[in-house]
Protein backbone atom coordinates (compact mmCIF):
# COMPACT_ATOMS: atom_id res chain seq x y z
CA UNK A 1 0.00 0.00 0.00
CA UNK A 2 1.23 3.63 -0.59
CA UNK A 3 2.12 4.98 2.45
CA UNK A 4 0.12 8.47 1.64
CA UNK A 5 -3.19 6.59 0.99
CA UNK A 6 -5.87 6.70 3.61
CA UNK A 7 -8.00 3.80 4.32
CA UNK A 8 -10.44 3.17 7.09
CA UNK A 9 -10.98 -0.50 8.23
CA UNK A 10 -13.62 -1.49 10.68
CA UNK A 11 -12.99 -4.13 12.61
CA UNK A 12 -15.41 -5.48 15.38
CA UNK A 13 -13.05 -5.76 18.46
CA UNK A 14 -14.22 -7.11 22.00
CA UNK A 15 -16.18 -4.19 24.06
CA UNK A 16 -13.17 -4.46 26.82
CA UNK A 17 -11.13 -2.74 23.63
CA UNK A 18 -13.54 -0.74 22.56
CA UNK A 19 -14.29 0.99 26.46
CA UNK A 20 -10.51 1.92 26.55
CA UNK A 21 -10.73 3.84 23.35
CA UNK A 22 -14.12 5.52 24.40
CA UNK A 23 -12.80 6.08 27.56
CA UNK A 24 -9.11 7.70 27.03
CA UNK A 25 -10.78 9.75 23.78
CA UNK A 26 -13.12 11.57 26.64
CA UNK A 27 -9.96 12.29 28.63
CA UNK A 28 -6.52 13.96 27.35
CA UNK A 29 -3.82 13.50 29.30
CA UNK A 30 -0.32 15.56 28.75
CA UNK A 31 2.84 14.75 30.87
CA UNK A 32 5.72 17.19 30.84
CA UNK A 33 9.10 15.89 30.81
CA UNK A 34 9.89 15.90 34.03
CA UNK A 35 6.82 13.65 34.88
CA UNK A 36 7.73 11.27 32.08
CA UNK A 37 11.45 11.30 33.36
CA UNK A 38 10.23 9.83 37.14
CA UNK A 39 8.81 6.54 36.53
CA UNK A 40 9.31 3.29 38.77
CA UNK A 41 10.22 1.20 35.99
CA UNK A 42 13.78 1.00 34.12
CA UNK A 43 14.03 2.22 30.39
CA UNK A 44 15.98 0.92 27.51
CA UNK A 45 17.27 3.30 25.06
CA UNK A 46 18.39 0.83 22.57
CA UNK A 47 16.07 1.09 19.29
CA UNK A 48 13.60 -1.22 18.65
CA UNK A 49 11.53 -1.57 15.59
CA UNK A 50 8.11 -1.02 15.61
CA UNK A 51 4.79 -0.28 13.60
CA UNK A 52 1.71 2.26 15.24
CA UNK A 53 -1.20 3.37 13.08
CA UNK A 54 -3.99 5.33 14.28
CA UNK A 55 -7.29 4.19 16.16
CA UNK A 56 -10.48 5.36 16.65
CA UNK A 57 -14.18 4.31 17.48
CA UNK A 58 -16.76 3.94 14.45
CA UNK A 59 -18.91 6.76 14.89
CA UNK A 60 -21.84 4.60 13.19
CA UNK A 61 -21.08 1.47 15.28
CA UNK A 62 -19.64 1.60 19.01
CA UNK A 63 -18.89 -1.90 18.71
CA UNK A 64 -16.25 -1.47 16.13
CA UNK A 65 -13.06 0.66 16.10
CA UNK A 66 -11.81 1.73 12.86
CA UNK A 67 -7.70 1.91 11.54
CA UNK A 68 -7.05 4.88 10.23
CA UNK A 69 -4.40 4.78 7.26
CA UNK A 70 -0.96 2.19 6.94
CA UNK A 71 1.10 1.17 9.53
CA UNK A 72 3.51 3.25 9.85
CA UNK A 73 7.24 1.15 10.63
CA UNK A 74 9.57 3.11 12.69
CA UNK A 75 11.78 2.58 15.81
CA UNK A 76 11.22 3.08 19.68
CA UNK A 77 13.66 5.90 21.56
CA UNK A 78 13.02 4.20 25.17
CA UNK A 79 10.90 1.32 25.70
CA UNK A 80 9.30 0.44 29.63
CA UNK A 81 6.48 -1.82 30.81
CA UNK A 82 4.44 1.19 31.06
CA UNK A 83 4.90 2.52 27.79
CA UNK A 84 7.55 3.93 24.61
CA UNK A 85 8.59 6.86 22.89
CA UNK A 86 9.06 6.81 19.26
CA UNK A 87 10.28 8.63 16.22
CA UNK A 88 7.44 10.24 13.99
CA UNK A 89 7.46 11.95 10.59
CA UNK A 90 4.42 13.02 10.66
CA UNK A 91 2.55 15.03 13.85
CA UNK A 92 0.70 13.37 16.12
CA UNK A 93 -1.59 14.92 18.54
CA UNK A 94 -1.69 14.38 22.57
CA UNK A 95 -4.29 11.96 23.31
CA UNK A 96 -4.54 10.38 20.28
CA UNK A 97 -5.04 6.34 19.82
CA UNK A 98 -2.33 4.33 18.72
CA UNK A 99 -2.25 0.88 17.72
CA UNK A 100 1.27 -0.47 18.56
CA UNK A 101 3.24 -3.78 17.42
CA UNK A 102 6.58 -3.94 19.03
CA UNK A 103 9.24 -6.45 17.96
CA UNK A 104 11.68 -6.97 20.83
CA UNK A 105 13.41 -9.68 19.41
CA UNK A 106 14.11 -11.42 15.94
CA UNK A 107 12.09 -14.91 16.07
CA UNK A 108 9.64 -14.10 19.13
CA UNK A 109 6.05 -13.03 18.72
CA UNK A 110 5.40 -9.19 18.06
CA UNK A 111 3.45 -7.38 21.22
CA UNK A 112 0.48 -5.47 20.29
CA UNK A 113 -1.56 -3.36 22.04
CA UNK A 114 -3.34 -0.10 21.96
CA UNK A 115 -1.49 3.13 23.59
CA UNK A 116 -2.26 6.86 24.09
CA UNK A 117 -0.40 10.08 22.83
CA UNK A 118 0.93 12.04 26.29
CA UNK A 119 3.66 13.67 24.54
CA UNK A 120 5.11 15.28 21.55
CA UNK A 121 8.65 16.75 21.33
CA UNK A 122 9.67 18.40 17.69
CA UNK A 123 13.23 17.82 16.85
CA UNK A 124 13.86 20.41 14.23
CA UNK A 125 17.29 19.71 12.99
CA UNK A 126 15.66 16.46 12.05
CA UNK A 127 12.13 17.26 11.14
CA UNK A 128 11.07 14.76 13.18
CA UNK A 129 8.77 14.42 16.37
CA UNK A 130 9.67 12.15 19.55
CA UNK A 131 6.20 11.06 20.66
CA UNK A 132 6.03 9.53 24.09
CA UNK A 133 3.17 7.35 24.64
CA UNK A 134 1.70 4.69 27.73
CA UNK A 135 -0.12 1.49 27.08
CA UNK A 136 -3.99 1.42 27.28
CA UNK A 137 -5.02 -2.66 26.90
CA UNK A 138 -1.45 -4.56 27.52
CA UNK A 139 -2.04 -8.15 28.86
CA UNK A 140 0.06 -8.59 31.96
CA UNK A 141 1.90 -11.48 30.33
CA UNK A 142 3.12 -8.68 27.36
CA UNK A 143 3.58 -6.28 29.76
CA UNK A 144 6.21 -8.82 32.02
CA UNK A 145 7.57 -9.79 28.51
CA UNK A 146 8.81 -5.97 28.06
CA UNK A 147 9.69 -5.39 31.77
CA UNK A 148 12.04 -8.40 31.47
CA UNK A 149 13.47 -7.23 28.16
CA UNK A 150 14.83 -4.24 29.41
CA UNK A 151 15.92 -5.93 32.36
CA UNK A 152 17.93 -7.91 30.96
CA UNK A 153 19.40 -5.36 28.25
CA UNK A 154 19.95 -3.11 31.36
CA UNK A 155 21.03 -5.52 33.63
CA UNK A 156 19.45 -4.56 36.32
CA UNK A 157 16.79 -5.66 37.86
CA UNK A 158 13.58 -3.24 38.58
CA UNK A 159 14.31 -3.22 42.27
CA UNK A 160 17.08 -1.47 41.51
CA UNK A 161 15.61 1.05 39.41
CA UNK A 162 13.09 2.56 41.38
CA UNK A 163 14.82 5.35 42.58
CA UNK A 164 16.88 5.84 39.13
CA UNK A 165 15.65 8.30 37.16
CA UNK A 166 19.00 8.49 35.14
Amino acid sequence: EDEGQQDAIAVNKSTSTTEVIERESKEIKSFSKEEYNSRIYPRNFEPIEMRYRLVKRDPNNHNNIIYEGVEHPTVTNDISARGLRFVSKTLLPIGSILEIKIQLEEGEKSIECLAKVCRVEEDNLKNVYMIANYFLDISSADRALIGQYVERKIGKPKEEMVNDKA
